[in-house]
């Protein structure tokens, strides 16, 4: 197994094992809301995704994904820059769809 393939199974093991710990305690304590500050967080992830600062990544990814494409002549970075900056903005409403649907 190589490195990079080691360190994403573990990063997956301490996601798994954060996500049980937050599972245990709200079924433990019988609560389902989140921890204070972190609807907090999310607001703020979602504005800053679906607003300016959302909107500067984008493009700032489809010009650097543009000057790939000059560079080796090549599309892929013109297409990952465009796949980057659709992901960018419609991530939120994808969460949040999948979140719904769950809830």
């Amino acid at each position: 197994m190589n490195q990079s393939k080691l360190k994403a199974a573990i990063l997956l093991a301490l996601t798994a094992v954060q996500f049980s710990a937050v599972a245990a305690n709200s079924s433990a304590t019988g609560s389902t809301a989140s921890p204070a500050g972190l609807d907090d967080l999310l607001t703020m992830l979602y504005a800053f995704s679906d607003g300016t600062v959302g909107r500067i990544f984008a493009f700032a990814s489809a010009l650097i994904g543009a000057g790939a494409a000059v560079v080796t002549q090549s599309l892929k970075g013109k297409v990952g820059a465009i796949g980057i900056a659709a992901a960018c903005a419609f991530s939120p409403s994808i969460i949040e769809g999948v979140f719904a649907g769950v809830i």
